[in-house]
């Protein structure tokens, strides 16, 4: 990586000069190309435009958070932290949400003072928040949600935004939560229970209204956020509170949707619940009013090889007509069985895949004669 100049500063009101302008529209164009990767070798060496700052900004965020081109994003934002405008909402917004995905939250934090706060910028940053490894967001989110009060918005959007900003809150909570599950880091036993101690008081605090806003701002959508973050953290206890308190509506609690159930499902599947535990989650939304979707199957999938996998999936498809997702069934429940010599099992799903996607249709997403093979292949037949 080639190291270059620091770039020019500049004030809002000023006029970027052509060759400034030119550089910032190549730029856009190479990364509209090559994604931030190309960043690496570019020499960043200009003041970019306030449409340039934002559109890199918003780029390498995005990428960061998916933990690409690390590398690069960090240094595009050394790159627009040294070309900094004055506050601005629109290129403050993209500049927190990089710093948040890099885990960079004193540098986010102290922008978002600078830029008002805005609930815009506050909402960027939370909804970046979580990537970074060994960077716990508990303390930052806890900072954002301090700011929602003081934040400026007008009068008719106020409580929306805000509702928004303690979703993508709690979903920084998942997103953390989620990696530390699959064993991608996330810091000491003590930084992951602050997380969860955030994801387990941020849903009730939220439900009465934060200081300045008085009014319920959980949604069913941050709520089950709130559930997964939980369970992935071990606070199944804490979970199962958040998800009663939307199924009986306590005060300011929004109504439980799927999304909340199906966490439930996907950690009752990586745990290797028995049967009837899939069976009581599905009952408690039968009682709730909601039919399942492909949603609640895939997380039912979630793990391979479960001995109810077959039968719920069957009788769900026969009572709702849901089906789950046709590479996760293929993956979890028939590829399972027939890599592991479970022959009669095999059969079984593989009938089941007939009834859901019928092998003559024209969504079959194998032929007839191509699942025969596979059973040949392994010394067992289809019939």
């Amino acid at each position: 990586m080639r190291r270059s100049a620091a770039p020019r500063r500049r004030s809002s009101t000023a006029d970027a000069s052509a060759a400034d302008a030119e550089a910032s529209a190549a730029l856009l164009d190479r990364l509209a190309a090559a994604g931030p990767a190309a960043l690496d070798d570019e020499p960043l060496d200009f003041a970019p435009t306030a449409f340039a700052a934002a559109a890199v900004c918003r780029a390498c965020a995005g990428s960061a958070r998916r933990l690409e081109a690390v590398a690069a994003c960090a240094r595009a934002s050394d790159w627009a932290e040294a070309a900094a405008f004055e506050p601005r909402e629109d290129v403050a917004a993209q500049r927190v949400a990089l710093y948040a995905a890099l885990g960079r939250y004193g540098a986010a934090e102290a922008l978002a003072d600078a830029a008002g706060p805005s609930l815009r910028v506050l909402r960027c940053g939370a909804a970046h928040a979580g990537a970074a490894k060994d960077a716990p967001p508990a303390p930052y989110l806890r900072g954002v949600l301090d700011r929602v009060g003081a934040a400026r918005a007008g009068s008719r959007r106020r409580r929306r935004d805000a509702a928004q900003v303690v979703t993508e809150c709690l979903r920084a909570c998942r997103r953390y939560a989620r990696r530390a599950r699959r064993g991608g880091g996330g810091g000491d036993a003590a930084a992951l229970a602050d997380v969860a101690d955030f994801a387990a008081a941020a849903p009730a605090a939220a439900a009465v209204g934060l200081p300045g806003l008085r009014a319920p701002l959980l949604r069913s959508d941050g709520g089950a956020a709130a559930v997964e973050a939980l369970l992935a953290l071990g606070r199944r206890g804490d979970a199962l509170d958040v998800l009663d308190g939307m199924r009986t509506r306590r005060p300011g609690y929004p109504r439980a949707a799927e999304p909340a159930f199906a966490a439930v499902l996907r950690d009752l599947a990586l745990d290797g619940a028995a049967g009837h535990a899939f069976e009581d989650v599905f009952l408690a939304m039968a009682n709730d009013g909601l039919a399942p979707t492909s949603a609640s199957l895939d997380a039912l999938l979630a793990a391979p090889g479960h001995p109810v996998h077959v039968s719920i999936v069957q009788r769900l498809f026969n009572q709702h007509g849901a089906r789950p997702s046709v590479d996760l069934f293929l993956e979890n429940v028939l590829g399972f069985h027939l890599e592991n010599g479970d022959d009669d099992e095999a059969r079984r799903a593989a009938y089941v895949l007939d009834q859901l996607w019928p092998l003559d249709g024209d969504d079959a997403p194998l032929s007839r004669d191509a699942l025969a093979a596979a059973f040949e292949e392994r010394g067992s037949a289809f019939f």
